[in-house]
């Protein structure tokens, strides 16, 4: 158990606090008989006799209660914390201590990953001032390729020009620093989204060149797409590692997964191949397993996929996609247990939602 706000609350009014006898932290606050009454099953009755039979003691107990929450205030913390704090000295600023176009750089790539609609704005007013300040070629116009390939896909005037203009950036990019695998794969987002299908499987392979012969990357680019899904969320733990080389190494994987997922789609005749190897490489993004069940499904191989379904399902059993399609392969091989097993399920968890089930999509129906 927990000591939550009636303790507090029954003590500051004045009246005799009881409380379960095994609630954990109580104890830390209180005491049995002197400003509290703890109680169990077998002892409430006695413990409430007692103190009704003894109005003084029952008083008593109460004001001890009362006096020792007075300390429990928002203003006696406030004091404590500020009696702490005198003693705390001012640590290495690291973040100050940058050149002042880093500084800015960074600020700006932080802006670019916040879901809030003046994002791309305030990235530019961060990255115009690492501009001035004399930020250096390659990470600046890496960002501002990024920046502009955000702004084409959340809804720019002309979303036709400012892919290109993302193009030329994150081309003079790699240009500037060969190995930079993380803009090479934007590159090749940039170049799919423009419908340069060859050019973006050739920024393609060369990210897995780079990869494959595990060639040392810069750290600080932003990888797209901008929004938040299981890739942004493992790049963030990983960011998060203090050591350069761990960092690396938790990147290094994500950046493999979305690379062979990016070839999956240039590439649609080695399609299951390079489904296989992003899966492989990053089995947790969701997305990257859905191609690969696809991919097993046209191949013919059914078992396969039907595991790469279930695996979907039993991780997100929400998954509407996974369970239609999971439900549609399971008709073609005439498993009808299987489809009656993933309609009920489909039919439990809107009961447990509190909702009626609703009809359940075509895939799903006989």
């Amino acid at each position: 158990g927990e000591l939550n706000m009636r303790a507090y609350e029954a003590a500051a009014s004045g009246a005799l606090l009881l409380m379960e006898a095994d609630n954990l932290e109580v104890r830390e606050v209180f005491a049995d008989g002197v400003s509290c009454a703890l109680y169990d099953d077998a002892t409430l009755e006695r413990q409430l006799d007692a103190y009704l039979d003894a109005p003084a003691r029952l008083a008593a107990v109460a004001e001890a209660g009362w006096r020792r929450v007075q300390a429990e205030t928002y203003r006696a913390h406030l004091e404590r914390l500020l009696v702490g704090a005198r003693a705390l000295r001012i640590g290495p600023r690291p973040f100050g201590a940058l050149p002042a176009w880093r500084r800015a750089y960074w600020l700006g790539l932080h802006a670019l990953t916040t879901p809030d609609g003046a994002r791309v704005e305030a990235a530019l007013g961060h990255f115009r001032r690492a501009a001035a300040c004399g930020a250096e070629r390659a990470p600046l116009a890496a960002a501002l390729g990024a920046t502009a390939a955000i702004a084409a896909e959340v809804g720019c005037t002309d979303p036709a020009t400012t892919l290109d203009q993302a193009a030329r950036l994150l081309a003079l990019a790699v240009e500037a620093e060969r190995e930079d695998v993380v803009s090479w794969a934007n590159l090749a987002r940039v170049h799919a989204l423009r419908g340069a299908g060859g050019e973006a499987r050739r920024a393609w392979l060369t990210a897995r060149a780079l990869l494959v012969r595990e060639a040392p990357f810069p750290l600080d680019r932003m990888p797209l797409p901008g929004g938040y899904d299981g890739f942004r969320a493992g790049w963030e733990r990983a960011a998060l590692a203090p050591d350069l080389d761990a960092r690396a190494a938790g990147f290094r994987p994500l950046l493999a997964a979305r690379v062979a997922a990016g070839l999956a789609v240039a590439d649609p005749a080695g399609a299951l191949e390079w489904w296989a190897e992003s899966v492989a490489a990053c089995p947790g993004v969701d997305g990257n397993v859905h191609g690969l069940a696809r991919a097993l499904a046209e191949a013919g191989q059914a078992d396969a996929a039907a595991a790469a379904y279930a695996r979907l399902l039993e991780r997100n059993p929400f998954d509407q996609e996974a369970r239609a399609a999971a439900t549609t392969l399971a008709r073609a091989r005439g498993d009808e247990a299987t489809v009656a097993r993933l309609a009920d399920e489909a039919a439990c968890l809107a009961r447990a939602l509190g909702r009626e089930p609703t009809a359940a999509p075509a895939a799903m129906r006989a």
